[in-house]
């Protein structure tokens, strides 16, 4: 376990504590030590002592060292969702830190992409999207709303999913945001789910 307080946030300690992790900040010639501190450094914008969630994703952005920062982060954000998955996924399928490959994560995404679509009735060959988008430009899941809508278009134009596919695959920052707006288009598909459910 990366966090081990489950905070959400890593400190010095719980980075320190692990080598993975570890592995992927050091630079040649740069002890372990150093690499944590020299992370921390860089990473803890706020000075609070932690790295958060944020932090951290804007260090992997900014830094080409870190390659597969997109399994660290996961692996440090989602560690009780990735003990749970462990239990039920064939181990020698799994990634370095416990996640599929991102290509089988990208074919995931796209067939949830789809389920979503029919779950929602927006699916081609049904009568009504009816998908609620708030007024408001500014409302947060009005926005998701309309990038749920441009989600389920491109993921049937295999053109458009192809040039994802090729984007998430080849860009380490992108696949990283690609993986957060997935987990956010999930709390939005449930809202909407629960909001036709009642």
């Amino acid at each position: 376990l990366i966090d081990a307080d489950a905070s959400g946030s890593l400190d010095r300690a719980e980075l320190a504590r692990s080598p993975e992790l570890v592995a992927i900040i050091r630079t040649e010639g740069e002890d372990d030590e150093a690499a944590v501190d020299r992370f921390m450094a860089t990473a803890d914008d706020n000075g609070d002592g932690v790295i958060s969630f944020l932090e951290f994703a804007m260090a992997a952005a900014t830094d080409p060292s870190l390659r597969l920062v997109d399994e660290a982060l996961s692996a440090a954000l989602a560690q009780q969702e990735s003990l749970a998955a462990d239990a039920a996924v064939d181990k020698a399928a799994r990634g370095r830190f416990g996640r599929k490959p991102p290509s089988e994560r990208f074919d995931s995404m796209l067939a949830t992409c789809l389920e979503w679509e029919e779950t929602l009735g927006c699916a081609p060959t049904m009568t009504e999207c009816d998908l609620e988008e708030r007024a408001a430009f500014e409302d947060q899941e009005g926005r998701l709303v309309k990038v749920l809508r441009g989600s389920f278009e491109g993921a049937r134009c295999p053109p458009v999913a192809e040039a994802l596919r090729v984007c998430y695959m080849e860009y380490s920052p992108l696949r990283l945001g690609g993986d957060i707006i997935f987990k956010l288009l999930g709390k939005v598909v449930d809202g909407q789910v629960k909001r036709l459910d009642s």
